[in-house]
């Protein structure tokens, strides 16, 4: 629905076409596998059908939709992962050796188009780190350059929490705490206990997730190596959230509070924006009040922000919200409180 939305109404029927000739193709390769002919001649039809739906079906897409949108080859990538990971499904078990074949011509082939988009991302990412001005968070570069390399704003957003995520927990050894000069800054790892759930919580993932992927295996080895994928995962999560949150202080400058709460939060809020900032006891908010509250994942506050208006901030995966307050967690909340306070009393009494 993404997509006919992005396109013009006259060529939406070039969309609905599209569709029916995909399902009219998946239908007469249906009919072939369970017809006799194709026990007559499985290896050629095998590498028929293969080729429908890793290099056919995804080339219709992008002739018929995503070049009309100014898309990339590229882009059509996930889609011949996924014919590729459909045919295990589609074809019988008979015909799978050929498709472990297959994989060698297929996969290097993709992999050489996705290299060829991490260069054009890099080359991108290059020249934005040169005309970033002094003084802007290392991260900005890379989420500039994917912004501009890439048109749909959520697929981007999502990218650059998956590339944030990336440089926190591989690339960040060894960095230094940003701070913007002229600005003070204030942890919020050291206290909150975040750091003994990080290692509680991947020692689970770790090794219960063998058991569970030695169990699942006796039903499914593809489910288990989803399940175990995903483990590996979230344990790569759990890392670059504490990472980033120790690379990341909450900063207080002239202009309002920045905002990089681990992975789960990048904010910027002006002072002319703030109502009240305060330290208080956590007390959970109603149902109404969590649509619009940011609540750190992990721990609770113990300093509450509440905004004159609603303001749009990314959260974890690159999930946008509109929020009207937010509850941090700070290691010395009143003395932040009380330098907050006074940028925020100015603002307040010209309302």
């Amino acid at each position: 629905m993404a997509i006919v939305n992005k396109i013009s109404k006259p060529n939406r029927a070039v969309t609905f076409s599209l569709i029916a000739v995909i399902l009219l193709i998946a239908l007469f390769d249906q009919w072939v596998v369970q017809s006799s002919l194709f026990q007559e001649n499985e290896q050629a039809l095998t590498i028929g059908i293969a080729l429908d739906f890793t290099v056919a079906l995804p080339l219709l897409l992008y002739f018929a939709i995503y070049r009309r949108i100014s898309k990339k080859i590229v882009a059509v990538i996930p889609f011949m992962l996924l014919g590729l990971a459909a045919l295990h499904f589609y074809l019988p078990a008979s015909s799978h050796d050929l498709l472990t074949i297959l994989k060698f011509v297929i996969i290097p082939l993709e992999l050489l188009l996705l290299s060829y988009s991490f260069y054009k991302l890099t080359a991108a990412y290059r020249a934005a780190r040169r005309n970033l001005p002094n003084g802007v968070h290392p991260l900005e570069a890379l989420k500039k350059s994917i912004r501009t390399s890439i048109s749909n704003q959520k697929i981007a957003a999502f990218l650059q929490h998956e590339c944030s995520m990336i440089y926190y927990a591989f690339l960040s050894w060894g960095k230094k705490p940003y701070q913007e000069p002229g600005t003070s800054a204030y942890s919020y790892h050291k206290e909150s206990g975040w750091f003994i759930a990080v290692l509680a919580f991947s020692k689970i993932l770790l090794f219960e997730g063998i058991i569970i992927h030695i169990l699942v295996m006796n039903w499914s080895h593809p489910a288990a190596w989803m399940l175990s994928v995903g483990n590996l995962y979230f344990i790569i999560l759990l890392i670059s959230d504490y990472r980033a949150m120790k690379l990341n202080p909450a900063i207080v400058s002239e202009r309002g509070l920045v905002l990089r709460y681990g992975v789960q939060l990048a904010a910027e809020l002006a002072w002319s924006n703030i109502a009240s900032i305060e330290a208080v006891p956590y007390k959970a908010p109603d149902k109404q009040q969590m649509k619009a509250s940011f609540i750190p994942i992990g721990f609770e506050g113990n300093v509450l922000i509440r905004l004159k208006q609603k303001t749009r901030v990314v959260k974890i995966f690159g999930v946008t919200q509109e929020v009207e307050q937010l509850y941090l967690f700070i290691d010395q909340p009143h003395p932040f409180v009380k330098q907050c306070s006074e940028h925020v009393k100015p603002a307040s009494q010209q309302g």
